[in-house]
């Protein structure tokens, strides 16, 4: 899961000169985990893959 994340702040919203951060909460009963990327400030958009893209399909 967190390689997933991670991949995808790298792909997806890397910025030269800023990080992703990996943040993990354990409690008694639950795991959080989070990534945030360098472009928090964008919010995605939805789009359509074309069928010779290898990503954006969302599986």
């Amino acid at each position: 899961m967190v390689s997933e994340l991670a991949t995808n702040a790298l792909l997806h919203g890397a910025i030269r000169g800023r990080l992703f951060r990996v943040h993990l909460t354990l409690t008694a009963t639950a795991l959080r985990i989070s990534v945030s990327d360098p472009r928090g400030e964008d919010l995605p958009v939805p789009r359509e893959a074309t069928a010779e893209e290898c990503y954006g399909r969302g599986s």
